[in-house]
C-alpha cells in the first residue's frame, strides 16, 4: 500500500477503503450509477463477484480527476471507553455493520497516532469487549498493562 490512511480504514477482499477528511463533494463531481441497487465497488475479473455495498444511505461519486469517494454510510458511535469507539450501522437484509476504531499506540516518526477501524461480530457490545474479540479474548480476560 503506497499511502497509509489518517483515520481509518475498511477492507473488503482485495478492495481498500480509506477514510479521509477533505470535503470531496464540495469539489466538482459526479454520482455513480447503482448496479441492481448495490454500489458496486469493484467487479471480480475471473469469477463474475463483486465487492458492493447495498446500503441505501450511501453514495458513490467520481470526482472529475477520476477519484472516487464512497460518502458516509451513517454508522454511529455507540460506546467508548479507553478501548476505542464502537460504531454501528443497520443494513438492509443483512447483519449489522460494526466497527471499532482503535487509536495505535505507538507513534509515528512525526508524532502523530493513526486510528484504525476493525469489524468485528454484530454481538459486541463495547469497544473493549471488540478488541478483546480481535485477540480471542472475552472481555473480562483482556486488560493489557503494556501497548506497543
Amino acid at each position: 500500500m503506497a499511502e497509509q490512511p489518517r483515520s481509518g480504514q475498511y477492507r473488503q477482499g482485495d478492495v481498500l477503503l480509506v477514510r479521509v477528511e477533505d470535503d470531496v463533494k464540495a469539489r466538482p463531481h459526479r454520482g455513480v450509477a447503482r448496479d441492481a441497487g448495490r454500489i458496486v465497488l469493484a467487479y471480480g475479473e475471473a469469477t463474475g463477484h463483486a465487492h458492493a455495498i447495498a446500503d441505501p444511505d450511501a453514495e458513490l461519486i467520481e470526482l472529475e480527476t477520476g477519484e472516487r469517494f464512497l460518502l458516509d454510510s451513517g454508522a454511529h458511535a455507540v460506546q467508548a471507553d479507553e478501548f476505542g469507539t464502537l460504531y454501528r450501522r443497520e443494513m438492509l437484509d443483512d447483519e449489522p455493520l460494526v466497527m471499532v476504531k482503535v487509536r495505535n499506540s505507538t507513534p509515528e516518526p512525526d508524532g502523530s497516532h493513526k486510528s484504525y477501524f476493525l469489524r468485528v461480530p454484530p454481538n459486541v457490545e463495547t469497544a473493549r469487549e471488540a478488541v478483546a474479540w480481535t485477540f480471542g479474548l472475552e472481555a473480562s480476560d483482556y486488560g493489557p498493562s503494556v501497548q506497543t
